[in-house]
């Protein structure tokens, strides 16, 4: 069984070379993947956005994982990837918050529903922010400061 770090890219595996000339094709939007006996597919515009992205991201040194929406995740990585301490996450699993499955007494969580859970949390807070601006400016105080 594969995991997670099987499917790290990291930013030397590719020369400087090589990434620009991809990030110039790319840009093109033609590009095409060529098969051992010749045959040719153009690159679909969501891969092809997809391959852009990979592309910078290395260009700037980072490193890639790519990891489907089923993985499932320990708490302490669930809560690596939404930020939070590892007690304050197996709080929201326990309220129910996020949906989570035991595997013996362990909890595991998978990324898309962590994804659910960040989008709802990122709604939240930007409703709660925008309802403090509109009460800022009914109050007239925006100018003030």
């Amino acid at each position: 069984m594969s995991t997670t770090l099987d499917h790290k890219i990291g930013p030397s595996d590719v020369s400087p070379e090589i990434l620009r000339q991809m990030d110039e094709i790319l840009h093109e939007r033609k590009a095409i993947l060529i098969g051992a006996d010749g045959e040719q597919v153009e690159v679909p515009q969501a891969l092809n956005e997809l391959f852009l992205y990979i592309v910078g991201c290395m260009q700037r040194k980072q490193s890639i994982i790519l990891v489907p929406e089923d993985e499932t995740m320990t708490t302490q990585a669930a809560a690596r990837f939404l930020g939070v301490s590892r007690p304050y996450l197996v709080r929201l699993l326990d309220q129910g918050r996020i949906p989570h499955h035991r595997v013996g007494s362990h909890r595991r969580v998978t990324l898309s529903d962590l994804r659910t859970y960040q989008q709802g949390r990122d709604a939240e807070r930007k409703k709660a922010l925008d309802d403090l601006s509109n009460k800022i400016v009914e109050a007239g105080l925006y100018d003030k400061f």
